[in-house]
């Protein structure tokens, strides 16, 4: 995280209002954060990590999956206790938004639809 942080911010010294980053460093800093937010953290948060827009980060990790990164993870099916009856299940994106307060069906109507 350091290593990527000052590189970002080395890239920005050299004072161009939007500075353009190196492919390289783009898909070095895409990968870091698809591990990242595999292992539950949001890409907000990343962005945030690095000092970076959140939109820049968003984009490069959608390029980054597009060519061929993985877009799933794994889950493992575990025993859960009785649900509460009002409670109701949550979709969270792996950007960090979370969807509440919605019907089973149509919670699966709209994970169908962002696929």
């Amino acid at each position: 995280l350091r290593r990527l942080r000052e590189a970002v911010s080395r890239n920005r010294e050299r004072g161009e209002q939007r500075p353009r980053f190196p492919e390289e460093l783009r898909e070095e800093i895409a990968a870091f954060a698809d591990v990242r937010s595999r292992a539950g953290v949001s890409l907000l948060r990343t962005a945030d990590d690095l000092g970076l827009a959140h939109s820049t980060l968003l984009l490069w990790v959608k390029t980054y999956r597009a060519n061929g990164r993985p877009r799933l993870r794994s889950v493992e099916i575990t025993e859960s206790v009785a649900p509460d009856e009002h409670a109701r299940p949550a979709l969270v994106l792996p950007d960090g938004t979370r969807v509440e307060n919605l019907e089973l069906n149509d919670l699966l109507t709209l994970l169908r639809g962002l696929r």
